[in-house]
């Protein structure tokens, strides 16, 4: 759960290990709260920053350059754009994946089987989505369509999407 000072998308827009020092940050801080009182705030403050620390000499441009250079690019056409352009990054955990666009938004989406194979993680908007002759999948959730590298379909399935 995320901690009301940070809205959630700030969080899931940290890199992954940022997000892993922001976990242990917060832990720590709801262990101090316990032992000490409201004092915790100002040592988890001071926990938080040194964790979001970059290394000496680099920039965060450099950082996010590093990242970007070591994600899954796939195609994307975002807002209704008629072409696909490799501009759009991918991160794979167990059982889903987020899509990065590069203005910062994401997309999160759970990975399945069947009629099932991926729908949004969170959101009103429902995912369509049809495999494609080049075995990738292309997926449309409102204006933003992607195509994607989904793990193989069985061969009793059909699978085209809801």
């Amino acid at each position: 759960m995320a901690p009301p000072f940070l809205p959630t998308s700030l969080i899931l827009s940290l890199s992954k290990d940022t997000r892993r020092w922001l976990g242990l940050v917060l832990a720590a801080a709801r262990a101090l709260r316990q032992a000490q009182g409201e004092r915790v705030l100002a040592v988890g403050a001071c926990l938080l920053l040194t964790a979001c620390s970059q290394e000496p000499g680099q920039s965060s441009a450099a950082q996010d350059t590093a990242e970007t250079a070591q994600a899954e690019r796939t195609d994307c056409a975002l807002g209704g754009a008629a072409d696909y352009r490799p501009d759009c990054t991918v991160e794979r955990s167990a059982g889903g994946l987020v899509i990065r666009a590069p203005g910062g938004g994401f997309r999160r989406f759970e990975t399945g089987t069947g009629d099932d194979r991926i729908r949004p993680a969170d959101g009103a908007e429902a995912a369509q989505w049809r495999d494609l002759p080049d075995g990738r999948v292309e997926v449309a959730v409102g204006q933003d369509r992607y195509r994607l590298k989904l793990d193989p379909v069985p061969a009793s399935s059909d699978a085209p999407s809801t």
